[in-house]
């Protein structure tokens, strides 16, 4: 696993954070004793005054130093690792790596999860995005079977449970729609531009689902009670299955949270998946609609 100036940055700034403030002997030091970065080699402050301006181009993290006594380094907001959904994902991605890299005696013994879905096709829509480009696709419907031929303009890229999609203004519907990576078959950017609405906004448009469905036509956000085993309920809380999620009742049996979502198909999935040890209080039609799928599935099991 290469060590690239990502790992190398993302390193300092693990480093520093870790430290709360840290002296240029000290940091210089710690680096020398991490050879798989270094190779046993100083650190210069040319090079770490260079890194620090690639960290707060990349992260938005400021590195300052105190300018008196121990010159010592350290974050100004270091709050700020956990905002920002690409920059946190970016730089614990990178933390990850690092940690990895330094422990790579254990290959055999760490398991990672595998993201097959359509990645040879990431930089291509990146490049369309960043460019503003619209995109010739062929993509094929598993619910009907089919492969059509799309013109569309993309507007966001999303990971969510392994799959990578492109949520993008299809020019022969004239609609926003997504798009799984891994179902496009052919991918090429054109020529032709397009305007990026300017009201069009990526957690605006996520902002009141649960995982990738966000279509017109869709169920109004609705308030969502659940009642959780106590056992279920830690996992809920210290993972929450969305922002509005506020816990209202807690005893030694249960939690009730309450969530205001689309209960889209995904979200339906979330909660059949958590079985016995969760059940939807409310709104009463979403109760009737999962009585219907486990009655369904009991039927399937029922010998």
């Amino acid at each position: 696993m290469a060590v690239n100036q990502t790992n190398k940055i993302v390193w300092l700034v693990d480093t520093i954070h870790k430290a709360g403030k840290i002296s240029f002997v000290d940091l210089n030091q710690k680096w020398k004793e991490n050879e798989l970065m270094s190779d046993g080699i100083d650190l210069s402050k040319r090079t770490l005054h260079k890194w620090i301006d690639v960290i707060s181009d990349t992260f938005g993290i400021t590195v300052s130093n105190e300018g008196r006594g121990e010159y010592r380094y350290y974050l100004e907001n270091p709050e700020d690792l956990h905002n920002g959904s690409m920059e946190r994902w970016l730089f614990s991605t990178n933390s990850v790596s690092n940690a990895l890299i330094e422990n790579r005696c254990l290959h055999n013994r760490i398991v990672l999860e595998n993201v097959p879905s359509g990645l040879h096709h990431l930089e291509n829509i990146m490049e369309a995005m960043k460019h503003n480009r619209r995109l010739r696709i062929v993509y094929h419907d598993y619910f009907g079977n089919t492969d059509s031929l799309l013109i569309v303009e993309p507007y966001i890229l999303r990971l969510w449970h392994q799959r990578w999609y492109v949520v993008a203004n299809a020019l022969n519907t004239r609609n926003v729609r997504r798009f799984c990576l891994d179902r496009i078959l052919e991918l090429s950017i054109m020529n032709e531009a397009f305007e990026m609405p300017d009201d069009f906004s990526a957690e605006e448009f996520f902002r009141d689902c649960y995982g990738v469905m966000s279509d017109e036509g869709g169920p109004d956000v609705t308030r969502v009670r659940l009642k959780a085993s106590a056992f279920q309920a830690n996992y809920i809380r210290v993972l929450p299955l969305h922002e509005s999620q506020k816990e209202i009742e807690r005893n030694d049996s249960y939690s009730i949270f309450e969530l205001h979502i689309r209960p889209t198909y995904d979200f339906y999935q979330e909660v059949l998946r958590m079985g016995t040890q969760v059940e939807v209080l409310e709104p009463n039609n979403m109760r009737e609609e999962l009585a219907k799928m486990t009655g369904i599935m009991n039927k399937m099991y029922n010998y």
